[in-house]
């Protein structure tokens, strides 16, 4: 039977271990996605004219990026707090504030 009354240490547990999981993620993608490319990329520059490393550094270099832009889907992926934020910044919310405040100019502008 569960109880209906919650356990603030239990949810702060919860938390705390979802947040140092995200954090050993984006830490872990950090590294296999960052490191090959500064390491091909302090190669090049010891040896400028190595065409294999121009063209590994075109290959690795997106993977640059990708970094960037795993980042946020990790955050939404395990940080509730994050989810709750993007979800009320994207919403309803969103789009009935701006609907507010159109009609409070048009009334302004009367």
């Amino acid at each position: 039977m569960k109880s209906l009354v919650s356990n603030p240490q239990k949810e702060d547990s919860k938390s705390l271990n979802d947040l140092t999981i995200c954090l050993i993620a984006v830490a872990g993608a950090f590294l296999i996605l960052v490191i090959p490319f500064a390491v091909v990329s302090i190669i090049l520059y010891s040896k400028p004219k190595s065409c294999s490393f121009f063209k590994a550094q075109y290959i690795i270099g997106p993977l640059t990026l990708t970094n960037s832009s795993l980042n946020f889907f990790l955050y939404y992926w395990k940080l509730a707090p994050f989810r709750r934020a993007v979800k009320k910044l994207f919403g309803k919310h969103q789009i009935s504030d701006a609907s507010s405040v159109e009609a409070t100019n048009t009334r302004t502008l009367q």
